[in-house]
């Protein structure tokens, strides 16, 4: 009697054991998204004010780069960790602008946003402020996945604001891949048609080089 209740507690335990493991390899095909069928991202994007794209100005771009040179341009970077897998995007990171406009009514605002050239749809990341000389920085998570996006753009907005599109008041852009970009493909994302901002991007890879 006593050998066939041993018998049956260690087939209970093998049991319990089996489930356990098949329950931490189930974890890991839904979580794991490097693992099953997942992919990840990193990307560092510079942020300039968009006129620095008018290629009909080369006034812009001479005053630019001598704004860097004097560390007085404003500008910004935008740091992305992102993965996906089948069953979760994942996208954190951080933004950082140097000598952007202090805001001192606190009747305005910046705003974050990652804009998608296809569809038009703009996500927002946060919204932010800056110190008196211009530094903000801000940290942001979201269940996305930035390769959808193909561009990120800070707006100045009303505080508080009661839109949720972003204005068309644009002090920073960064997009993901400049060598893509042409008079007719560019937009800094703020929900106008392309053609309105024809005047941006086709020397876009100089601010770059």
């Amino acid at each position: 009697m006593a050998k066939r209740f041993f018998e049956s507690l260690g087939t209970v335990s093998l049991g319990i054991a089996l489930l356990l493991i098949f329950t931490a390899f189930f974890a890991v095909y839904v979580y794991g998204g490097d693992v099953q069928g997942g992919e990840s991202r990193e990307l560092n994007i510079d942020m300039v004010p968009p006129e620095v794209y008018d290629f009909t100005s080369i006034y812009s771009m001479f005053s630019y780069q001598q704004a860097t040179k004097y560390s007085t341009a404003t500008e910004g970077t935008f740091s992305v960790e992102s993965s996906q897998s089948r069953y979760k995007n994942r996208m954190s990171g951080t933004i950082t602008t140097r000598n952007l406009e202090y805001l001192e009514q606190y009747d305005e605002i910046y705003e974050a946003w990652l804009v998608d050239f296809d569809t038009g749809y703009q996500l927002s990341l946060g919204l932010f402020i800056v110190d008196s000389d211009g530094f903000g920085k801000f940290s942001y998570t979201t269940e996305s996945y930035v390769n959808v996006y193909d561009a990120v753009v800070v707006t100045k907005e009303e505080y508080p604001d009661e839109d949720p599109r972003p204005s068309g008041d644009v002090v920073l852009v960064g997009y993901f891949d400049t060598t893509q970009l042409t008079k007719t493909t560019v937009s800094t994302g703020t929900g106008s048609t392309l053609d309105e901002y024809s005047q941006y991007g086709e020397e876009a890879d100089s601010v770059y080089g």
